[in-house]
């Protein structure tokens, strides 16, 4: 939704003469890119999420160093007038590019990327597309102006999207059933105006025709504009979403069972009730739920008198907090965004064996894996139910891998 409006209100300033438009970029620029570093730190800060949590100091450290070329290279050229050849400024960007590339490179091996035939085509796509548009403007910029110091490092900056982009689609790729949280997509996005401005830049500063305020300005702005804005959104976001840790009474169940973090327990029931017990025991020792349940939510919350835990009906009827169990991706990314948003928490999937009717026994086997890993990976709790009458052995075996069987 803010797309248009940031892209609209950056060329808008096209219309303005040429002294306002330089005055409106020298100001809003380092600006935002100051602004979106502050954003980012907050969101890392505040984050619970264990892969951002390692890696977002990098994403906030990279910002800011772009941040401070920008604030560099607009009061250079506020007291020494037009900058000509290299600055300070460029070092802080090429040292935030090569941060972020970093912060990308240890994304990819936290979360281990598996480089399958789709993403081996789609990276292919990509690299022949981009790496071929990137090489015609070098070639051009080179041929204009010669092979400088100046015309080199400028093209460092194109070459470093390339490798940002690729990373990021490696990482979306990844994350894109269930677990793709918005913080990718601004950032992809931005990035993609991030590599159509160095591209114009490039073209235009070889050609001489590279203006304060013309249209590579306005792809910096576009892209920065972005990224405070999406991440201001994300800091509001999560500030709201940050659960308040009451107790469920659940009508004074109380019992043994210790729910660890980073367990997944499987309790092979054809009735819940000792799963529920279970889970119940969790909330009363104040743990975050949610419920996804094939049973009628009104039923479950009279029969255990649960208050405040969100419970939704698996069901194939539509309706307000109902799942379908063949929308296997939405139910995956219910689960993703509420671990996610509170790591002290546990979540109950009953009656998974409605998961495996209604898709691919296979893709289902492969979602139930990514629940385990990322229930370990956050250190959450994943309580699952199944009726082992209505599965092979195979499958059980599969089932059972890695779950306290309960």
């Amino acid at each position: 939704m803010a797309i248009p409006f940031v892209f609209l209100g950056a060329f808008s300033l096209l219309l303005l003469n040429d002294d306002d438009t330089a005055a409106v970029i020298d100001l809003t620029v380092p600006a935002l890119a100051a602004m979106a570093t502050v954003f980012i730190a907050l969101l890392w800060h505040r984050s619970r999420n264990p892969l951002f949590r390692s890696t977002g100091v990098w994403f906030a450290v990279a910002f800011g160093l772009l941040a401070a070329g920008w604030i560099w290279y607009t009061l250079q050229s506020r007291i020494d007038g037009e900058i000509t050849g290299l600055s300070v400024a460029d070092g802080l960007w090429i040292g935030g590019y090569l941060v972020l590339a970093y912060a990308l490179f240890l994304t990819v091996f936290t979360i281990k990327v598996e480089i399958s035939k789709g993403i081996v085509a789609t990276e292919a796509v990509y690299g022949a597309l981009i790496i071929a548009l990137v090489s015609y403007s070098i070639y051009l910029s080179v041929e204009e102006a010669g092979l400088t110091t100046e015309v080199i490092t400028y093209s460092a900056y194109p070459v470093l999207d390339i490798v940002v982009l690729g990373l990021l689609i490696l990482v979306m790729w990844y994350l894109r059933k269930g677990q793709l949280s918005d913080f990718w997509l601004i950032l992809t996005v931005s990035a993609s105006f991030w590599m159509a401005g160095d591209i114009t830049y490039l073209l235009d500063t070889a050609a001489g025709t590279y203006a304060v305020g013309s249209a590579p300005d306005m792809l910096f702005l576009c892209n920065y504009g972005l990224m405070a804005l999406g991440m201001a959104m994300l800091v509001v976001a999560q500030a709201k979403g940050t659960p308040k840790h009451r107790r469920e009474p659940g009508l004074g169940i109380g019992g043994t069972t210790k729910l660890e973090a980073g367990k997944v327990y499987l309790f092979w029931d054809e009735k819940s009730d000792r799963a529920l017990k279970t889970t119940i025991i969790g909330l009363n020792d104040g743990l975050e739920g949610l419920i996804i349940s094939r049973r009628n939510p009104a039923e479950i919350t009279t029969a255990f008198g649960l208050k405040r835990t969100p419970t939704l009906w698996m069901t194939t009827v539509a309706g307000p907090d109902h799942i379908n169990p063949a929308n296997l991706g939405i139910l995956t990314d219910k689960i993703t965004r509420f671990v996610e948003r509170d790591t002290n928490s546990v979540v109950l999937l009953d009656g998974f064996e409605s998961i495996v009717t209604h898709n691919d026994p296979k893709k289902a086997m492969q979602a139930l894996d990514h629940l385990k890993d990322l229930v370990r990976a956050h250190g959450s709790r994943l309580v699952i139910t199944m009726d082992r009458r209505t599965i092979g052995d195979k499958d059980a075996a599969l089932v059972e891998a890695s779950t306290e069987k309960v």
